[in-house]
């Protein structure tokens, strides 16, 4: 499946692809490097999420960051913000940044009556890079369920724009040395 999310911002068109698929086949993904022993199938019937952003603007415009929040309930139950462990006490509130930044995220655990929800959020500083500042300029809402018999992944849509709000708190309470604008960056009028 892939959604196409198109933006404006900082005077320039772009656009967010979002391919998302069950995963078949593990070692191309890449997670049996992530150390949980050496099962061959680890992740598989899990979805896949890849998201690529083609922009207009160059050098410092380019600039921007993924911000995802994620939920779960079932065997444990909480929100957190997603971070890379080798970020996880920094503070940098990106699980990706950089100039035209990818996303990628293949989600996978071995308990039953899990049901896991993301909202990934292409961010930007007004600034390009000076101070921290983020405003959302699209996003999209995807995950998976194993509470049935079967993992299942769950639909991928446009994020509901009040997905902010939420992520926007936890957001400024664990960073507060940024500041997270409500308003949205995206300049496309709906």
């Amino acid at each position: 499946m892939e959604l196409r999310i198109p933006f404006r911002a900082r005077g320039h068109d772009g656009v967010v692809t979002v391919e998302y698929e069950v995963n078949e086949n593990p070692q191309r993904w890449g997670n049996p490097l992530l150390g949980f022993g050496d099962p061959p199938d680890i992740g598989k019937g899990f979805p896949v999420c890849r998201a690529t952003v083609a922009y207009d603007g160059e050098g410092y415009a380019s600039v921007m960051g993924w911000i995802q929040i994620l939920r779960f309930h079932g065997t444990e139950n909480g929100e957190i913000i997603d971070l890379p462990p080798q970020l996880a006490e920094s503070e940098m509130p990106y699980v990706y940044w950089g100039p035209y930044p990818s996303f990628f995220d293949n989600p996978f655990t071995n308990k039953k009556g899990v049901h896991w929800t993301a909202d990934a959020f292409l961010v930007v500083s007004p600034d390009a890079v000076m101070t921290r500042v983020v405003q959302p300029v699209c996003g999209f809402h995807w995950g998976y369920s194993t509470e049935g018999d079967e993992t299942s992944a769950l639909p991928l849509t446009l994020v509901d724009p009040d997905a902010w709000v939420f992520a926007r708190m936890l957001l400024r309470e664990r960073y507060r040395q940024w500041e997270f604008r409500a308003e949205w960056a995206n300049e496309m009028t709906a």
